[in-house]
């Protein structure tokens, strides 16, 4: 994938890739099927086998054309930072790892941290993943109406009805833990600190993006690719005067300050 943006492919999804170089056409059906059955089927064999046949293949190709782009070492980089990322445990409580979350008030996180650890707890049982129990979605739902009866657990429509009948129990004793936890125990969204807003910065950002949306083209790649806008925002903020300066900008690869540091640095200037 990071080889093909890299690249300039309108479409870098694997599929895609092998059906330009190919002409493969993998059966997406199997994509969302549930692996964890058994015996599996020959039609999923053949397309598991057939996801990974031609990848020796791919790769050669796509390694002589960032070659024949002078953008291999663009990759490597990429690559290696890639192997560098490493596993690490959510901190603090896991009602807050939840996407959509922090729009919950303290009670309605308990509800939800005691509604994860319940799913948990069955998948646990099951030696299944939790959203097989249930889904974060639909979590939230609970956490968000915090059912005290089963006719309330009825008026979460969010939650499909087999679900709300099977987990009933597990769900109003969930939520009733939840209620009876005192105030100053409850969770508590962090809040995000917003950086203070500079008029002339923001303008400065505004043209970076203009100029990055130019020098994309000229290189035929998606400009998020050539570079963020997290990049672009802080070198906005930051104004450095020099390609060296570039080194402070987190995130900013090598083979960015390299491509478009001096271009950058004269864009700031003017």
């Amino acid at each position: 994938m990071i080889a093909s943006q890299l690249l300039g492919e309108p479409k870098v999804g694997l599929g895609d890739v092998l059906h330009k170089y190919f002409g493969v056409e993998l059966d997406k059906q199997y994509q969302r099927a549930d692996w964890s059955k058994r015996p599996i089927s020959a039609e999923m064999l053949h397309y598991a086998a057939e996801d990974t046949h031609y990848l020796e293949d791919l790769m050669a190709i796509l390694r002589r054309n960032l070659e024949e782009k002078d953008r291999l070492w663009w990759a490597e980089e990429e690559f290696r930072l890639l192997e560098q990322v490493r596993f690490a445990p959510p901190q603090g409580p896991a009602c807050l790892q939840v996407k959509g979350a922090a729009a919950l008030n303290p009670r309605q996180l308990e509800a939800l941290e005691h509604l994860i650890n319940w799913r948990d707890a069955k998948a646990y049982k099951r030696d299944c993943p939790g959203y097989k129990i249930m889904s974060n979605k639909a979590l939230l739902a609970l956490a968000t109406a915090m059912p005290r009866s089963e006719a309330q657990l009825d008026k979460v429509e969010a939650v499909p009805a087999k679900l709300r009948q099977r987990h009933a129990g597990g769900i109003l004793e969930s939520v009733a833990t939840a209620l009876e936890r005192a105030q100053e125990e409850l969770p508590v969204a962090p809040q995000r600190r917003r950086r203070e807003v500079d008029p002339v910065a923001e303008e400065r950002f505004k043209r970076l993006k203009q100029w990055r949306s130019r020098k994309a083209q000229e290189l035929e790649l998606d400009p998020g690719i050539l570079v963020n806008n997290s990049i672009l925002s802080q070198i906005a903020y930051l104004l450095p005067s020099s390609c060296a300066e570039l080194e402070q900008i987190e995130g900013m690869r090598h083979w960015q300050r390299q491509l478009l540091g001096p271009e950058l640095v004269a864009e700031l200037r003017n």
